[in-house]
């Protein structure tokens, strides 16, 4: 992964977060975020997270994240194995 990929994805999930911090609903950020997580391996999650955390992003901001993508995984449907 190069690095100005990773600087997109960091650059994609500020924008989500401003959105939450101006008071957009985790339901209106829903599909801009299933967008950027089908563009994001497990690998790089915490890269981003630390490139946030650099450009001083404060950790409540980065949990709203989370939020978010525990409203997604909630709609996953789930195989019964």
């Amino acid at each position: 992964m190069s690095k100005e990929k990773l600087r997109d994805k960091v650059e994609i999930v500020k924008s989500i977060l401003g959105e939450l911090h101006r008071g957009a609903s985790v339901d209106e950020l829903k599909e801009k975020f299933r967008e950027v997580l089908s563009t994001v391996s497990p690998f790089e999650i915490p890269l981003i997270e630390q490139q946030l955390i650099s450009e001083c992003v404060e950790v409540e901001e980065i949990l709203k994240l989370c939020d978010l993508h525990v409203a997604l995984f909630r709609e996953t449907p789930r195989s019964m194995s």
